[in-house]
């Protein structure tokens, strides 16, 4: 069993300054377990050191509505979808996750688990549940071609620590993500098509379940499977990872190209052409087609000296515009691609995986009129392929989308309320017409309180049997209880 960490005061201050807090109050009250209760005896006091003795005892930190420092741990990076829990558990080893579990179940309380807390939608944070909070799980550890990453490592520590020692952990873009709610969903990025998902590299993972047990799972475990695709939230709080990582490529190159004017006639000529052109490129290739209103962004990176040239130049004949192939250091590379890394308003979402432009025929004339007219919206679809489909990494994880080449994006970005709203109404109306239009698969880590039946398109019809049964086996009261997750609650099985 892992025991609680011993935080000095610097330690504790230099991991929760991120997060935009001076100081921590470590409230108990009344109904929490006696263990932990015995520790918020005497007067309040909110000095770091106070907070770093009591993680020192319990492992774990209760904050309450009522704390000030409880509006800045329970920030959402979408404020499109603000929810407030009862209690946050800042907890920092899994001896305070126990004690978080004992007192959700003593005060009948759901439970949310956040690590990056990068949800679209806020899944991670229950609206009157308590959260469990991981952001002081932040070590990270390499020993030769493996690295032991704690779930509240965000994706820019994670490749500032691998990528110093010249290694590299396949995985996304956005440096705000939390390496845990990437992996348990799958985790795609620049290197998935040469090494896999990031879930494809898990070799050991350690979690708490819904009745305070510690598990190591392996690949000698019947949860390790679904852990790789299905584990975001659905069958414990997953705190530390094992993988196996890549040397470091030194060089990243990237190539750019737009076209300015898009029609709907432009878009449906260059679309084809531009799948041809992602059928035949090398594994250490990633390209992506971005239409943000009436402009067209053509990206195509690599990070082994490809011979892409020519290819490149037979396509920028059908663009308007291709700047110069620019090739720096990875670890300054990929900063480029980090996003925002503050909470704004968005609505972003998975809009289905497809392998050719006859696959977007039966809806592409509804739906890219209305990205070309609306400001703000932008359609993606990101090259997958290559060693996704690996047969060893599918017969080892229940990630059920390994046979598609392409995965879209819807994303809505706004500063103006009023302008947010008409976005969301826009993102609703393609994501209707998509799925009438017969598109069944989705991306978990892109989700949408819109879809249908979503645990199907998430996991897989033909996955939903086994997954239900370890829900049932691993948390049969529902503790963990998110919306869209496995659940054992008639009304939510959808």
């Amino acid at each position: 069993m892992q025991k609680s960490k011993h935080f000095t005061r610097k330690e504790l201050l230099q991991i929760i300054a991120p997060l935009g807090l001076g100081l921590v109050f470590y409230g108990c009250n009344e109904a929490a377990p006696k263990e932990i209760r015995e520790l918020g005896k005497g007067e309040e006091k909110d000095t770091l050191g106070q907070v770093a003795e009591v993680l020192g005892q319990s492992g774990c930190v209760f904050v309450f509505p009522e704390n000030k420092q409880f509006k800045g741990l329970n920030q959402p990076f979408n404020l499109r979808v603000p929810k407030t829990p009862k209690c946050i558990a800042l907890c920092s080893s899994a001896v305070g996750i126990q004690n978080a579990i004992i007192y959700a179940k003593d005060q009948n309380l759901k439970v949310g688990i956040k690590s990056g807390g990068h949800s679209f939608e806020n899944y991670s944070t229950l609206e009157d549940g308590l959260t469990i909070n991981l952001s002081l799980f932040k070590s990270i550890e390499v020993n030769g071609d493996e690295a032991t990453i704690e779930s509240g490592c965000l994706l820019r520590e994670v490749n500032d620590a691998l990528i110093s020692k010249g290694k590299i952990l396949p995985a996304g873009s956005c440096g705000s993500v939390g390496i845990g709610g990437l992996t348990l969903g799958g985790g795609y990025g620049f290197f998935s098509r040469k090494y896999g998902l990031t879930c494809d590299h898990l070799i050991e993972a350690k979690m708490i379940t819904a009745k305070g047990e510690q598990l190591i799972v392996n690949k000698d475990h019947e949860l390790f499977k679904v852990l790789k695709g299905a584990g975001n939230g659905n069958f414990g709080v997953v705190y530390e990872f094992k993988f196996k990582i890549h040397p470091a490529p030194k060089l990243f190159r990237r190539w750019k190209l737009k076209s300015y004017k898009m029609t709907l006639e432009r878009y449906k000529a260059l679309l084809p052409e531009w799948i041809k052109l992602t059928q035949s490129l090398p594994e250490s290739v990633f390209a992506a087609f971005v239409q943000n209103k009436k402009t067209a962004v053509f990206l195509i990176t690599d990070f082994e000296q490809a011979d892409l040239q020519g290819m490149i130049d037979r396509f920028a004949i059908l663009c308007d515009k291709t700047y110069p192939m620019t090739q720096v250091p990875l670890a300054k590379a990929l900063t480029y691609y980090y996003g925002v890394q503050e909470s704004i308003p968005f609505k972003n979402s998975s809009a289905g995986y497809f392998n050719s432009y006859e696959d977007f025929e039966p809806f592409i004339n509804q739906v890219i009129p209305i990205v070309l007219e609306s400001k703000g919206l932008i359609y993606q679809i990101n090259t997958l392929g290559g060693a996704i489909g690996n047969a060893v990494f599918r017969e080892d994880s229940i990630y059920p989308h390994r046979d598609y080449a392409l995965l879209t994006e819807l994303q809505a970005y706004w500063e103006e309320s009023e302008v947010g709203k008409e976005l969301v109404q826009q993102n609703s109306k393609i994501l209707t017409i998509i799925e009438e239009a017969g598109v069944s698969a989705q991306y978990v880590n892109y989700p949408s309180a819109e879809f249908k039946s979503p645990l199907e398109k998430y996991y897989g019809k033909e996955n939903i049997p086994q997954l239900m049964a370890l829900k049932k086996a691993y948390d049969e009261s529902n503790l963990f209880a998110r919306p869209q997750g496995l659940s054992n609650e008639e009304e939510n099985k959808v």
